[in-house]
């Protein structure tokens, strides 16, 4: 159905880096009320504030009721009240929160409010070890939640690991604009390569700039354009000095889809280097990945989180263990020495990403998620009187023991 008022609260509104969010905000159907701000959804997405942190007066007032009439208002409570609220007063069908730890924080608005509460996980919220000890590794948000959407094989196993019911499970893959991300012709562009990610630990940039100093060695005519920034972005620019490498390896910093996708139409290959943190962090699938097969590139990249769901080894790319540098550096050397090879394997990607990972498919496969969630909640709420009854029924007709006369 397309009259459908679906609620999607995601932590920031404008992070450059979720792409997979403005879509399901974009392109979903029916009327989509989102909410930002935190774990908690705090603005709406006209800018007006869903909850008011209270003031002197009001702090005032609730310490008065907590000390005389043993009254507690906590600003959570507060907080889920207000969001109850919203959802009853636009009628809304549906919630999507994205991410774990956003999931956990609305439970009880949506729980209280009758709608059905569907997770989108991503990658660290499933991973994360400090985030899954600080929300108790989901396990009250497993109890109530209608749905659990995970993008990618692996993640599944993680999320059925902490307890997770396999029947809320949905297996709904990310997916890209195909009809932005195209035109690439490898087999006829020169070795120059393409990394697309921030600067942060489980996108290891460093250990890409490692191994493309091997592929200098063998290959000094291939060139890196590295996009993206972040706290690892200094460090890698110091690293491509010492290495003296600045004269094949250029720092894009960040930029608009439509440049990326520009820049992946003239390059030879995509390179992606993901790992487990020491901390647990991991990806889910890279979306950048998935822009690269979509232009017709051949991938080499990590064996990591749901990147082997995507890119076949030897036929749409080639994969490396995690933390593998010498392998990595094989793998592009081979995409560089070898055109024709890499034509080939970039024709099979874009094939393989067109029909399994573009972007309307993705948001039909989420869609009809939500609208089961839906039609399940309404044949909840339908039983339940008969359930109480019949609950209600089994309690009074239990057997009476009578003592011996």
């Amino acid at each position: 159905m397309n009259n459908r008022r679906i609620c999607i609260v995601t932590p920031e509104k404008n992070a450059y880096f979720e792409t997979f969010i403005h879509a399901h905000i974009q392109s979903l159907p029916g009327k989509i009320f989102p909410l930002y701000g935190g774990a908690f959804p705090v603005y709406k997405d006209n800018g007006d504030v869903l909850f008011h942190p209270p003031g002197f007066w009001r702090r005032g007032l609730q310490l008065i009721l907590r000390k005389i009439f043993r009254i507690s208002l906590s600003e959570e409570v507060q907080r889920s009240k207000a969001l109850k609220k919203f959802i009853i007063h636009n009628k809304i069908e549906a919630v999507l929160a994205e991410y774990g730890p956003t999931g956990y924080a609305i439970r009880n608005a949506c729980q209280e409010a009758g709608v059905p509460l569907i997770v989108h996980f991503h990658g660290h919220d499933a991973y994360e070890e400090k985030t899954l000890i600080k929300y108790n590794r989901y396990k009250d948000l497993f109890t109530c939640v209608e749905s659990i959407i995970i993008v990618s094989k692996h993640m599944k196993r993680q999320l059925l690991g902490l307890g997770a019911p396999p029947e809320k499970l949905k297996y709904v893959p990310c997916g890209v604009d195909i009809d932005q991300f195209n035109g690439a012709n490898p087999q006829n562009a020169a070795p120059i390569f393409i990394a697309v990610g921030r600067f942060i630990d489980k996108k290891a940039p460093y250990l890409t700039l490692l191994a493309f100093k091997k592929v200098l060695e063998k290959a000094p005519q291939a060139t890196l354009k590295m996009f993206g920034t972040g706290d690892l972005y200094e460090a890698c620019w110091q690293l491509t000095k010492a290495l003296r490498m600045n004269h094949a390896v250029t720092f894009k910093g960040s930029r608009s889809s439509y440049e990326i996708a520009s820049e992946m139409r003239q390059a030879r290959g995509f390179i992606h280097h993901s790992l487990r943190t020491n901390s647990g962090d991991s990806e889910g699938i890279p979306i950048a990945v998935l822009e690269a097969g979509a232009s017709g590139l051949p991938v080499a990249a990590s064996r990591h989180g749901g990147i082997p769901d995507v890119v076949i080894d030897g036929k749409t790319g080639l994969l490396f263990n995690e933390g593998d540098i010498n392998a990595m550096a094989e793998a592009i050397l081979k995409i560089a020495q070898y055109p024709i090879l890499a034509g080939q394997m970039g024709r099979m990607a874009q094939k393989r990403v067109r029909e399994n990972f573009n972007i309307e498919k993705s948001i039909q496969s989420l869609n009809a998620e939500i609208e089961s969630a839906i039609n399940r909640t309404k044949a909840k709420s339908k039983a339940a009187p008969f359930l109480d009854k019949l609950e209600e029924y089994l309690n009074l007709s239990e057997p009476v023991m009578v003592g011996s006369a």
